[in-house]
Formats: structure tokens, sequence, C-alpha cells
């Protein structure tokens, strides 16, 4: 994997963490989440929320974010060149 996707991996993930605990505004998420993904907007969008939802799912479940294949598989759309 190269630098640059594990680095906005990273940031999708820290914006996913602020976004749920409401340290972020969600027009301020998608305007980065939108900046940080190569897809399109609406795609970029809907990923973004899936990914904030897995990790719901992975708080949940007490797993952690990363070994949870669903969070990692919205990471990895988002991040899709």
């Amino acid at each position: 994997m190269s630098r640059s996707r594990r680095r906005d991996r990273k940031a999708l993930l820290s914006l996913a963490k602020q976004f749920r605990s409401k340290d972020i505004s969600a027009i301020e998420a998608l305007c980065r989440v939108i900046q940080i993904s190569q897809l399109p907007p609406e795609m970029a969008i809907e990923w973004f929320a899936e990914l904030v939802h897995q990790l719901g799912q992975s708080a949940e479940l007490r797993t952690r974010p990363l070994v949870h294949p669903p969070v990692r598989d919205a990471l990895d759309h988002l991040v899709a060149s």
C-alpha cells in the first residue's frame, strides 16, 4: 500500500471517529471526505456513511475497527483510485 493511500485511510478513519464523537459537523466531515477520496462526491459520501455505520457496529461488537472487515472494505472503497 502506498504511503499516500495509507495516509488517506488514516485521515478518513480519524474523520469518521471525530464525526461519531460529534467533534466535527457533518458538513465539515463530508467536505473533507470529498477532498480526500478519489471517488465522485456522491459515492464518497455513501462510502463515508457506510464507514461511520460500520465503526458503530465494531464498537458494539467490541472489535478494533481495522479488524472489522466491513470497516476495511469501506476504507478500501474510499481510497480506491
